[in-house]
C-alpha cells in the first residue's frame, strides 16, 4: 500500500489491540519513515479522536516504532514523535480509567528506563501525565524485556540489585547471516 494521508488513517483505525497487529502497523509505519513527521501528525489527531481504550493501543504503536527506530538506529520517528508526545501521551492518560493510567505508566517507565527520549522530553511527558506522577524503580533483569519488566517491590531477590537507573541496558543484539 503506498503512503497517503488516508493510508495512514486506514491503518490507525483498524489498529487492534494484539502484539501482531501492533507490530504490522509499526513495520508499515517505520517502511515510511521518509513521511515520519506527517505520520506523526496523524497519529496525534487519530489519538486525540480515539476512546480510552484505542489511545492506549496507539501509545503502544508509538512505543513500538520509537524503541525499534532507536535500536535501528533509524532517529527519525524518535524526533518526530519527540515535539508531540508529552501532549499526546497526557491526553490518552487523562479521563482514562484506572487500568489504562496504570498501563500508560508502564509505558512511560520503559521509556525512562531505556532512555528512549532526551531527558528533557521524558521530564515533559512525566510532568504532563501528573505532576505528582514519580516513576517506580524497575526490576530490570538479563532477558526482560518491555513488556516484562515490572515494578521494583521489596522482595528478597530485588534487595541486592543495583537500582535500574544505574545500570546499562542495552538494546537486544539481532543475528545477521554472513
Amino acid at each position: 500500500m503506498a503512503y497517503t494521508d488516508d493510508s495512514v488513517k486506514a491503518k490507525l483505525s483498524a489498529l487492534n489491540d494484539t502484539q501482531e497487529g501492533i507490530v504490522s502497523v509499526a513495520q508499515w509505519i517505520m517502511f515510511h519513515r521518509r513521511h515520519a513527521d506527517r505520520t506523526a501528525q496523524l497519529w496525534q489527531q487519530r489519538l486525540k479522536d480515539s476512546n480510552a481504550s484505542k489511545r492506549l493501543n496507539l501509545v503502544y504503536l508509538a512505543n513500538e516504532v520509537v524503541q525499534q527506530s532507536k535500536a535501528r538506529q533509524k532517529k527519525e520517528f524518535v524526533m518526530a514523535f519527540s515535539n508531540i508526545i508529552a501532549d499526546a501521551t497526557a491526553a490518552a492518560y487523562r479521563g482514562a480509567p484506572n487500568d489504562i493510567q496504570q498501563k500508560l505508566r508502564r509505558v512511560i517507565e520503559v521509556w525512562r528506563a531505556r532512555q528512549i527520549f532526551d531527558p528533557a522530553i521524558q521530564d515533559a511527558i512525566e510532568r504532563n501525565v501528573d505532576g505528582e506522577f514519580h516513576l517506580a524503580p524497575l526490576a530490570i533483569t538479563r532477558t526482560s524485556n518491555c513488556a516484562d519488566a515490572g515494578p521494583n517491590q521489596a522482595s528478597p531477590q530485588n534487595r541486592d540489585r543495583p537500582h535500574p537507573f544505574q545500570q546499562e541496558i542495552r538494546p537486544r543484539r539481532w543475528l545477521t547471516l554472513r
